[in-house]
C-alpha cells in the first residue's frame, strides 16, 4: 500500500490478478488469447443506482481496446440474461481480475470493479471516474491476455507495489514501455487509461487493427481536445420543498490544446429528468458554461462544435458530489 498520494488509482490495480500461475517473464500470455474478437460481456449484479458507471465502463472499452483493434466487446447485459465470456461484478474493495484472456470465460466474478470507493481506497473517491476508467481499461487488458509490465525481465521497470506476487506473460510483441495501462508503476497513474503507442502496436498484432487506426494518432478521441469540468458549489443545499439534498453544478468546456476560439457552439445534454434536457450555448461568456440544481450524481454529455469541422465532437462527464475538478 506504498505510493498512496502519488498514485491514488494505482491502489485499484495493486491486487488485479488473482489465483493465476506466477511466472516472472513478461507482457501477453500467448496461450489465453481470445480465438474470436468478438467477446460478450455481462454484468453478475447491475443495478440502476450504477447504470451512468456502467456505461462509464463501457465508454472507457470503446476508446481503448475497441478503438484501436478488431476487438468487439458485445452484449454488457445481466448475467441472468446470458452467460458470457467476461462477467463483472461490482465491491467496494480492492479491483482484480481472477484469470488472464481466455481462461475468464465464463466465470462469475471475472472482473471486479469498483464503482464507490467508500469502504475501499478514499484517494480513489477524490476522482472516481478517472479511477473507474483507468481501472476499467487496465482489468480489460488483462482479460485481453495483457500481464503486467513492470515483471518484464528485459526491462528495468520498477516494482513500486514491492513485492507483489509476479505474474508474467511468455510473449514480447513489443519493446518494454512504462508508460503501457497494464504497467502498475506508470507515473501517469496507467496514462488514465490511454493505451501507449506500444499498448496499440501489441494489440494490434495479438487481434488485428481498423481500417485506417493509427497508434501514432490521437485526432479521433474528443477527450484528446477538449473536457467538460465543472465545480458542485452548493452541496448540502435543502431543496424547500422536500427533504433532499440539491446541488449547484456550473458546468464548461474546456479546450486541452487553446482552441477555445475555434468553438462555435456547445449543445448539453442532461437527460429526461430535467425540464430543458438539452441546452446550446452559443456565448463565449464562462466557456460556454451553464448552472443548475441536481439531486443525483449523473453522466452529463456535451456536444462540441467546431469552426471549419463538419463533424461534432462528442465528450461525457459523471458528475459527482462534492467535486471541484
Amino acid at each position: 500500500m506504498k505510493n498512496k498520494l502519488l498514485f491514488p488509482c494505482i491502489l485499484l490495480l495493486a491486487f488485479s490478478i488473482k489465483s493465476i500461475a506466477q511466472q516472472e517473464s513478461s507482457y501477453p500470455i500467448k496461450s489465453t488469447l481470445w480465438h474470436s474478437n468478438t467477446i460478450s460481456v455481462c454484468w453478475d449484479n447491475p443495478s440502476p443506482q450504477f447504470s451512468a458507471l456502467m456505461d462509464t465502463v463501457r465508454e472507457a472499452i470503446k476508446q481503448s481496446w475497441e478503438k484501436y483493434s478488431l476487438v468487439s466487446f458485445t452484449d454488457w447485459c445481466p448475467s441472468t440474461q446470458k452467460d458470457c465470456d467476461i462477467h463483472i461484478f461490482i465491491s467496494d474493495e480492492a479491483p482484480y481480475t481472477v484469470a488472464i484472456g481466455n481462461q475468464l470465460k465464463n466465470k462469475p466474478k471475472g472482473i471486479v470493479l469498483n464503482f464507490s470507493f467508500s469502504k475501499w481506497s478514499q484517494e480513489g473517491n477524490k476522482d472516481k471516474i478517472a479511477c473507474l476508467k483507468a481501472d476499467a481499461v487496465h482489468q480489460f487488458g488483462h482479460a485481453l491476455g495483457f500481464a503486467h509490465e513492470q515483471f518484464r525481465d528485459d526491462c528495468p521497470l520498477a516494482d513500486c507495489l514491492g513485492k507483489e506476487p509476479a505474474t508474467g506473460g511468455d510473449w514480447y510483441v513489443s519493446t518494454c514501455d512504462i508508460n503501457s495501462v497494464m504497467n502498475n508503476c506508470n507515473p501517469k497513474n496507467n496514462s488514465n487509461g490511454q493505451l501507449s503507442k506500444s499498448d496499440i502496436e501489441a494489440l494490434q498484432y495479438m487481434y488485428g487493427s481498423t481500417s485506417g487506426s493509427n497508434a501514432n494518432s490521437d485526432a479521433a478521441n474528443p477527450e484528446n481536445h477538449f473536457k467538460i469540468a465543472y465545480t458542485d458549489e452548493a452541496s448540502m443545499k435543502k431543496s424547500p420543498y422536500s427533504n433532499n439534498t440539491w446541488h449547484q453544478y456550473k458546468i464548461y468546456v474546456v479546450a486541452q490544446n487553446d482552441n477555445s476560439e475555434n468553438i462555435v457552439k456547445v449543445v448539453y445534454h442532461l437527460g429526461p429528468k430535467f425540464k430543458y434536457p438539452d441546452i446550446t450555448i452559443t456565448s463565449k461568456e464562462d466557456h460556454f458554461g451553464i448552472g443548475f440544481n441536481s439531486k443525483e450524481e449523473f453522466q452529463i454529455t456535451a456536444d462540441v462544435y467546431i469552426k471549419g469541422v463538419a463533424e461534432k465532437l462528442t465528450v461525457k462527464k459523471y458528475l459527482a458530489f462534492d467535486v471541484i475538478n
